[in-house]
């Protein structure tokens, strides 16, 4: 595990935890920064903050949260097909299609 901080430019990565108190724990998750999600480092200047893409939403981030997100790698070639067709890893069916219920009366 590492932080936020210390992935390059253009990596996914997946969340693992939040460190912090419950007020920078609670503003993270409010923007979507939850254990389980894939984001990726858009750029990080050497001053100034940094833009991580959560979802479909770029964020920018100052320093001291990156330091707050603990991330792993995210390599696996099933996952980067999810990232390029944004399927989320929970569904495997197609919505709309669901088992058909038979009652007997």
């Amino acid at each position: 595990m590492m932080t936020l901080s210390m992935v390059q430019n253009g990596d996914h990565v997946e969340i693992v935890r939040i460190l912090g108190g419950c007020k920078i724990q609670q503003r993270l998750e409010a923007m979507g920064f939850v254990p389980g999600v894939v984001v990726q480092l858009i750029t990080r200047p050497i001053d100034g903050p940094a833009i991580v893409k959560v979802k479909d939403t770029r964020i920018a981030l100052g320093g001291c949260m990156l330091h707050q997100i603990m991330v792993q790698p995210f390599g696996d070639g099933r996952c980067q097909e999810m990232i390029q067709r944004r399927v989320h890893p929970g569904r495997h069916r197609k919505r709309g299609h669901h088992p058909r219920k038979i009652f007997k009366y």
